[in-house]
């Protein structure tokens, strides 16, 4: 056999984060969506820190209002942690926003923003990851059928409910993933508040939401690939999109159309920075995108 018709594998370098132990600062089993990938991707090891109350940050349910933005309070989670656990290095805290779509009008976008501190080499990485894939919805309910016709829509008992009295804080039952618990509850309500409007609404904590958990899901998935990503210029890991620019060209006439045309990558350390052409692999956008052919 000659030489030549021998293959060689080429060996494939560790990632800076294999067989680490990194701690995920949440109560709500996130870890499960978020670990294998850091497994598979990175060799590390995610766990969840849940000695610390982060629904005191704020809560979907309205009882705590979040006070900070979803980056400030992610890092006030850190912040906690790494106070109480001056030991450990790595950790991740996570929020979750929901907001009207800027573009489409009858659409909830749903941001997953995961933030991961390194203390040792003084790193962080931010990722954002955006979809539309949300059931998270509200009605106000006065009766049993009300209460079924919401609830077959956004996919109870494997999606839990909460149901609360309107404007009053106090009067709050979350996790309800039993047929038997929202008829006892929404019956006990009805009674001892006969005149108040009782609220349904989905309940977004990750643990009852299986929908939003697979968004945190491939949150995880984009930051554990880019905590494989070194700085091609200082080897720092965590190289990754910082920005982007819009001008991917109409197939008909060329004119640049609000299409993404490259993506801006950027270490956070040595600042270098590399631009990506055509992310999307098309080159060109569909006429029907481009403002000068369909003004």
């Amino acid at each position: 056999m000659s030489s030549s018709s021998i293959k060689t594998s080429k060996k494939i370098k560790p990632s800076t984060y294999f067989k680490k132990k990194i701690k995920l600062v949440s109560i709500h089993k996130k870890e499960l969506a978020i670990a294998p990938y850091f497994k598979k991707i990175l060799g590390a090891n995610l766990t969840a820190e849940k000695k610390i109350n982060t629904d005191k940050f704020g809560t979907f349910s309205g009882e705590i209002d979040r006070a900070y933005s979803p980056l400030e309070t992610a890092r006030l989670k850190l912040d906690e942690f790494f106070k109480k656990n001056p030991n450990q290095k790595l950790a991740i805290a996570s929020e979750g926003s929901f907001f009207p779509h800027p573009e489409f009008i009858f659409a909830t976008l749903n941001e997953e923003l995961l933030v991961f501190q390194d203390r040792e080499q003084e790193i962080e990485v931010i990722v954002k990851h955006y979809s539309t894939k949300t059931n998270m919805a509200s009605t106000e309910v006065s009766s049993m059928q009300e209460i079924k016709e919401f609830a077959s829509k956004i996919g109870f008992p494997k999606h839990a409910l909460i149901l609360k009295i309107q404007h009053d804080k106090s009067r709050i039952y979350k996790g309800i993933t039993s047929k038997t618990d929202l008829i006892r509850i929404f019956t006990k309500l009805k009674k001892q508040f006969p005149d108040a409007k009782i609220a349904l609404e989905t309940d977004m904590r990750a643990c009852y939401n299986p929908t939003r958990m697979k968004q945190i899901g491939l949150a995880g998935k984009s930051l554990a690939k880019q905590l494989k990503s070194n700085c091609p210029k200082c080897s720092t890991v965590g190289f990754g999109i910082k920005t982007f620019k819009k001008g991917l060209p109409c197939e008909n006439c060329g004119t640049p159309t609000q299409l993404t045309l490259s993506h801006i990558y950027h270490c956070q350390k040595c600042n270098f920075e590399k631009e990506k052409h055509f992310p999307d692999i098309k080159k060109t956008a569909f006429a029907g995108y481009c403002l000068n052919c369909n003004p």
